[in-house]
């Protein structure tokens, strides 16, 4: 017996990235994709929008243009929509896997995977089941077993206040951070003095030291 479609939804901003997953997707006889967008704003705006049909599956990555991915992921769960999420990144921290999942996503997975373990996943979670790849679950066990997830202060920061303390601890300038997020130099100032705040940093060479202390201890990946 023939299963019904898995339809998918793509959220990246990078068009070359969706252009590649559509057409690993559309190779499958049971997937098919519904739509994409290159933001979270995007996005919303068309899933929310009456009568429009909601995908099995959405794939999305976290780092946006707009605001964090975790945003996406909040905004469905809050507003009732039955979408499973599918986070594919360049990301592979533990904590960044963390907040994900606690956030409402079913599945995480690196962008580095094979093309047939994304396929895969996009079943699994689109059938109502978790997917965490056997790379990133053989990276997060150590991490598990050492420490207890949230009870670093890193884990209390917003998803935006926590994707920019990644980006500065992978050495990052305030000025390349405003580029690569689409944000003025004046906000992500404002965010890392919101961070100095809220993790009791004294100034911004404390402020980097520390970013970059987090990152060797989680172990690094480019975004």
């Amino acid at each position: 017996m023939k299963r019904p479609n898995l339809n998918v939804w793509i959220v990246d901003d990078h068009p070359v990235v969706r252009q590649g997953l559509r057409q690993l997707i559309e190779k499958e006889k049971d997937l098919s994709v519904l739509g994409e967008a290159d933001s979270v704003e995007t996005a919303l705006q068309a899933l929310t929008k009456a009568g429009a049909e909601l995908p099995a599956v959405i794939v999305l990555d976290i780092s946006l243009k707009d605001v964090s991915g975790l945003e996406l992921i909040n905004s469905l769960r809050l507003r009732g929509l039955g979408c499973k999420v599918l986070v594919l990144s360049m990301y592979e921290e533990e904590a960044v896997v963390f907040k994900a999942m606690r956030a409402g996503a079913h599945g995480y997975l690196s962008k580095q995977e094979a093309a047939e373990t994304i396929v895969e996943a996009i079943r699994k979670v689109g059938r109502g089941g978790f997917y965490l790849s056997e790379r990133l679950t053989s990276r997060l066990i150590p991490h598990l077993l050492t420490s207890e997830p949230g009870t670093s202060p890193v884990y209390a920061l917003s998803n935006r206040e926590f994707e920019i303390y990644h980006m500065i601890g992978q050495g990052l300038s305030k000025r390349d951070i405003a580029l690569k997020l689409n944000l003025s130099l004046k906000t992500v100032e404002t965010h890392c003095d919101h961070l100095k705040t809220k993790l009791r940093l004294k100034n911004t060479l404390a402020l980097y030291q520390s970013a970059k202390s987090w990152i060797l201890t989680m172990g690094s990946s480019s975004i």
